[in-house]
């Protein structure tokens, strides 16, 4: 039935009978003689007056343009299986004239529909005088095309309708392959991926979800999925989710999940909106990462990097003789005195003057020495420098804070030991400057930023060994 669906075909009215009521003649051949269609086709007791027969010949002419200008390809065949009538789209498909296929047999002309689904569909039809619809691939030489067909029983044979539905079969197939794909990479990855629908409630069969927390496409359908998350962390996921559906932002948490084994996972979770082209939400997607393993490695390393900050405030208090105290949070900080003055803002333009006459102004009210007091400010001095350089700026309590990037546990020996020691392009006597001239130097240091609190007596302390 096919030659090749995807060229323009010859001029099939070309070798088509003539239309045109004028041009008829007895000679001529009647498109439809013999064909399907019984309220068109003459017969033998027509012998009704002239305006009769031209009524008839106009009711031809009208179903002949109707069948020459649907989109549909159509071919009659009669009992004996010769082709009786084909329509242009049916020329056009087959890449041949009307007159190549008139009068010749269905499976002479086709011979590649014989043994197929094709032929059986048609000779059931033929004998059994019912309709049939059905999908057909049809394979000749180097043609692969898909046909969707629709064949009906007539008086003197069988009508074919089919159209070309090639374009379509291989969308479905890309889309079938493309979901092969995902399937593949979900059960590939350690990564759950999952859908919502625009409201946020997850819909249809989530395969990463189901295959981790065994739950049944039924039960994590909506919010079912929820059953499934750690009892203390269900609840503020879903408020949490809300929020992002709502807001139409990014999704980012991370909550325990129960492994269909019963066990608990921590995974981290980010989901996103997928958008029409009129930025209406066409769906959610989200991938849940598990990084159980990754907790536990970070909580040994913070146990581990505890165990030796405890390790180096020991170790500093010792060698400074009790003047440098090493605090791991702000609860072993020393509470503030009573403020001398309003907050000083440091910048590279200034302030680090203002806060050495704060300082020498508390030094005078707590009635030091003038030495202690020039110690005082040098010690200050070097600690709002400090924070200058490394934080970009800070405040003054009786203590000064910057909000750099802190003191890696590695390098704080040297930081606060070694005079010379900087982790900038200057020369670091900072620390080591303040432990001189201070009397107890408290320091708070971490990614977020650097703390020194400053104390200084009226005398000068003993050493503590004394």
């Amino acid at each position: 039935m096919i030659e090749n669906a995807f060229k323009n075909g010859p001029d099939c009215m070309a070798s088509h009978p003539p239309t045109d009521p004028s041009d008829m003649n007895s000679t001529d051949m009647d498109p439809l003689q013999g064909a399907s269609l019984q309220d068109a086709a003459p017969t033998q007791n027509d012998l009704a007056p002239t305006h009769n027969h031209e009524a008839t010949a106009q009711l031809h002419l009208r179903a002949t343009d109707i069948l020459e200008n649907i989109s549909d390809a159509f071919v009659a065949l009669g009992r004996d299986w010769r082709i009786l009538y084909a329509n242009r789209e049916a020329c056009r498909i087959n890449q041949k004239p009307f007159g190549e296929f008139i009068g010749k047999v269905h499976w002479e002309e086709w011979p590649a529909a014989v043994g197929t689904a094709l032929e059986l569909q048609l000779r059931r039809v033929m004998s059994e005088r019912t309709e049939v619809h059905f999908e057909h691939r049809y394979v000749m030489g180097p043609y692969d095309v898909w046909l969707e067909i629709d064949v009906y029983p007539s008086d003197d044979g069988i009508n074919l309708f089919y159209r070309d539905i090639s374009g379509r079969k291989k969308a479905q197939e890309e889309l079938k392959r493309s979901e092969e794909r995902y399937r593949s990479l979900v059960e590939a990855t350690a990564e759950i991926v999952w859908t919502n629908s625009p409201e946020g409630e997850m819909r249809g069969p989530q395969l990463g979800w189901g295959g981790f927390t065994g739950q049944a496409e039924a039960e994590y359908q909506g919010y079912g999925w929820a059953k499934a998350v750690h009892p203390e962390d269900a609840q503020p996921t879903v408020d949490a989710w809300n929020q992002a559906v709502a807001a139409r932002k990014t999704f980012l948490f991370e909550h325990r999940v129960r492994r269909q084994d019963g066990v608990y996972r921590t995974f981290a979770v980010r989901a996103v909106a997928i958008l029409h082209d009129d930025s209406t939400i066409r769906e959610w997607v989200g991938i849940h990462t598990d990084v159980t393993e990754r907790r536990a490695m970070e909580a040994t390393r913070e146990a581990l990097l505890a165990q030796q900050g405890v390790f180096l405030r020991d170790v500093l208090s010792s060698v400074t003789e009790g003047k440098l105290l090493l605090s791991t949070s702000r609860a072993h900080l020393p509470p503030p005195l009573a403020p001398v003055g309003e907050t000083i803002a440091l910048t590279r333009e200034g302030g680090l003057r203002d806060l050495r006459l704060r300082a020498q102004e508390a030094a005078q009210g707590a009635g030091h020495l003038e030495e202690r007091q020039f110690d005082l400010i040098t010690a200050v001095s070097e600690a709002g420098m400090n924070a200058i350089l490394h934080g970009g700026g800070g405040t003054v309590q009786v203590c000064v804070e910057d909000h750099g990037g802190g003191i890696a546990i590695d390098n704080l020996p040297r930081a606060t030991l070694s005079r010379g020691f900087s982790t900038k392009a200057t020369l670091g006597h900072g620390l080591k400057m303040m432990l001189e001239t201070a009397d107890r130097l408290y320091l708070l240091t971490g990614p977020t930023g650097t703390t020194i609190i400053l104390e200084q007596d009226r005398e000068r302390p003993l050493a503590i060994w004394l």
